[in-house]
């Protein structure tokens, strides 16, 4: 069954702990904002971080 345009049922992020003075936005500005709960979260030996939002 499909989602709905919009509709987000998970989010995983792998977030690499690193200085940097510029980049690419992950989202684009002017989106409406949408709350997500953290559902699971885990931090590698290299210190990278895994979490899913539900």
């Amino acid at each position: 069954m499909l989602s709905p345009p919009g509709l987000v049922d998970e989010l995983r992020l792998e977030i690499y702990p690193v200085l940097a003075g510029e980049g690419a936005r992950l989202f684009r500005t002017g989106r409406p904002s949408r709350r997500l709960r953290l559902i699971d979260s885990h931090t590698t030996s290299a210190g990278v971080i895994l979490a899913s939002y539900a």
